[in-house]
């Protein structure tokens, strides 16, 4: 038997909420009877939403802020106001810009800031979908669990393999200069293919997630080299068939360069190079550097064919940025309408354990799990970002190979 839900005074982003938060979220099926009669005459569980209603059916209070686009003072009081303006990242409008010119998140304040550290919208929308199966026994059993997903960014492909020849040689003369003789050695065996690179841990990648995770992504940067793109390109052989390999056994999304929410048709260019070479649409995302522009870079991705997007996470923190370990449907304030994009937010990421907040190994394992066990209250999905030279602890990230099989394994479901 399904729920039905009536808007007094109908509303695209109540509507969206509604839809998302006691349905979607709840993984059962809430459908809107815009007919008043006909809402009354439902045999089943019905929400609705305004003053007064129905006295057996479950309402839902108007949220006074929702509407206005200002940020509810009070989340316990207006959580749809408050759900809606994380899930827009509403939030972080205005915020000052840092190096890269994303959001400093370090600037929120007041309850935003308390919010990043619990998916505080899951626990609102879980105490809602609670208080209306009290009221109503026919209300089906929500269907929410635990999952684990694990995504690897290839922002290299290879530490040595597949880099031009002169820089190939100014890499090994600085090895001189600087003294630095066991890495001049390593590179002369990987390139003359006595050793393996360092960066190549998709076997080891695929070991763990094959073992702990429900689900993994692996996003390629297919970017022409610049200062912040430095992958190995696509038209090396290795490279094109490493990525070929790949796409067999995981999903395979794409990872815009560093410019490309500022470049007019960088992320089309770049979604069919990748296209071409594993033989097979692209449906996943995540931006290089977690740079995008709201609401432009998402509408491009929709347009695209992108319908998956994973940038929804810090830089330099862990936590929830949107206030949220569900994925959800992208709703794009400029055009009032619900997009066909699902938002994926992560929770942890390798390099803002390591860098932003300069952790170690062990601690960054201990921090990495408390995210998950938070994650876990919630029956929410906890996904993670991993790089290719944590994963291979090589180098200045030493130590670090044993952080993603001990975080996989403590967040198994």
């Amino acid at each position: 038997m399904h729920a039905v839900f009536h808007m007094e005074r109908p509303s695209p982003r109540a509507r969206y909420l509604i839809g998302h938060l006691l349905g979607g979220m709840m993984g059962r099926e809430l459908v809107e009877e815009t007919d008043r009669q006909r809402f009354d005459a439902h045999q089943g569980p019905r929400l609705y939403y305004g003053e007064g209603g129905p006295a057996d059916a479950f309402v839902l209070t108007p949220s006074p802020t929702l509407d206005t686009g200002l940020p509810p003072l009070d989340p316990q009081v207006d959580p749809l106001g408050a759900a809606f303006h994380l899930l827009t990242l509403a939030h972080e409008t205005g915020l000052p810009e840092d190096e890269h010119g994303r959001p400093d998140h370090e600037q929120l304040q007041g309850w935003t800031l308390a919010a990043m550290e619990r998916p505080v919208v899951d626990e609102w929308a879980l105490a809602l979908d609670d208080a209306w199966s009290r009221q109503d026994h026919r209300l089906p059993p929500r269907r929410r669990s635990y999952t684990q997903v694990v995504t690897l960014d290839l922002d290299n492909g290879f530490k040595y393999l597949g880099r031009p020849w002169w820089r190939t040689l100014g890499s090994a003369a600085r090895d001189v200069l600087q003294g630095r003789l066991r890495e001049l050695g390593e590179r002369g065996a990987v390139l003359m293919g006595r050793a393996k690179d360092p960066y190549l841990i998709d076997e080891l990648f695929e070991q763990v997630t094959s073992r702990y995770a429900d689900r993994t992504v692996v996003n390629l940067l297919v970017a022409e080299r610049g200062r912040h793109d430095h992958a190995v390109p696509l038209a090396f052989p290795p490279m094109a068939e490493r990525a070929r390999a790949l796409s067999h056994r995981h999903a395979i999304g794409l990872h815009p360069s560093y410019a490309s929410s500022e470049v007019s048709g960088a992320t089309a260019r770049e979604k069919s190079r990748l296209e071409a070479v594993i033989g097979s649409s692209v449906k996943v995302s995540r931006q290089h550097f977690l740079r995008f522009k709201v609401p432009g870079t998402f509408v491009e991705l929709e347009g695209l064919g992108i319908r998956e997007e994973h940038s929804l996470g810090f830089s330099r923190r862990t936590g929830f940025r949107c206030g949220t370990c569900t994925p959800f449907p992208w709703y794009d304030r400029k055009n009032e309408r619900r997009t066909e994009l699902e938002c994926w937010p992560f929770q942890v990421m390798d390099s803002a354990l390591a860098y932003g907040m300069r952790l170690g190994p062990v601690a960054a394992i201990e921090e990495a799990l408390r995210l998950a066990g938070a994650v876990r209250q919630v029956g929410g999905t906890f996904v993670s970002v991993w790089h290719e030279r944590f994963i291979s602890g090589h180098g200045h990230e030493a130590g670090w190979e044993v952080v993603l099989p001990r975080v996989a394994e403590g967040a198994a479901p």
